[in-house]
């Protein structure tokens, strides 16, 4: 970081999770009022979505976009298929937690999206590859800029609150389920941030999270359609594999090891790792504060 002031890439961070968390569910809104009700809207929205997102992107990076966007390396996917792995199972658990806990979770949660015919199912896992890219590449980014400035475990935290904070729709009531759907996302979160800790992989990292929204998606389909055996069989495909490669994996990477891909120098911890309690702090005010605030501006804009 040499010849860069310490605390730009965290103002960087900063910048970029608010304009995409104040933007994008503005360009939702905008959408919405002035696009034709068509099949496929969807898709668009969330392709020109993921466009605006890949152009901020490079923006921040004034024009480069290899850093974030560069494919990872045959040997890097091998090395890191062990904690992909890992990941689906431990997301899988969170998903049958969720589904035990809860068993209304996934009717509510299909409500609030609208989701009410096989035909708008369709059409949410078409746009599911974009949503998820542009998530992917906002939040990773926004944890390799924190993770310059703080210590990895305080970026990881910051990202997860965010994560969590981020998919709660601002004015609903804190009942039950938004308190779930809260600790489940802000798990979900965690997994997948330290995932990439492990792997330095966004490319990885895309592919585990598109994985785990299909299955999600067909699992909670299955469970507000009444079909328990093919529910059922679900979680054994997406439980059984996943942990039992995990469990074989599971000396030769460790959930807490050195990370399969290395991230380069200038993403290493910064100077204010020395005062203990800074980092954490500036991981409460990224992944909390932020969010917060930009929740109350999106309730005071109705929007």
């Amino acid at each position: 970081m040499k010849g860069r002031p310490i605390l730009l890439p965290y103002l960087e961070a900063l910048l970029l999770f608010a304009l995409y968390a104040v933007g994008y569910p503005w360009f939702a809104l905008w959408c919405d009022q002035h696009l034709p009700r068509v099949r496929g809207r969807w898709v668009v929205e969330e392709l020109a979505s993921l466009l605006l997102v890949i152009i901020l992107i490079a923006l921040l990076n004034r024009g480069n976009l290899r850093d974030i966007l560069r494919p990872t390396p045959r040997a890097g996917w091998v090395a890191g298929m062990p904690v992909a792995f890992q990941a689906l199972f431990l997301l899988g658990l969170l998903a049958l937690a969720c589904r035990l806990i809860d068993p209304g979770f996934d009717e509510r949660e299909f409500m609030q999206r609208g989701v009410t015919s096989p035909g708008i199912l369709i059409e949410l896992l078409g746009m599911l590859p974009f949503g998820v890219a542009a998530e992917e590449i906002v939040f990773r980014t926004c944890q390799s800029r924190l993770r310059g400035v703080l210590n990895p475990p305080a970026a990881v935290l910051a990202v997860s609150l965010a994560f969590a904070l981020y998919h709660r729709v601002p004015g609903t009531p804190l009942d039950r389920h938004q308190i779930e759907t809260l600790l489940a996302t802000f798990t979900g979160g965690l997994v997948l941030s330290i995932a990439y800790e492990r792997t330095a992989s966004l490319t990885l990292l895309i592919v585990v999270h598109l994985s785990y929204d299909i299955l999600a998606i067909a699992q909670g389909w299955l469970n507000i359609q009444h079909l328990r055996i093919a529910e059922a069989f679900l979680f054994l495909l997406w439980i059984g594999p996943a942990g039992l490669l995990a469990w074989r994996w599971r000396r030769a990477t460790p959930w807490g090891s050195a990370p399969a891909r290395s991230f380069r120098k200038s993403d290493a911890p910064g100077e204010l790792r020395a005062i203990s309690a800074i980092p954490w702090m500036a991981s409460l005010f990224f992944g909390a504060a932020i969010p917060l605030g930009l929740a109350w501006m999106r309730t005071r804009l109705s929007f």
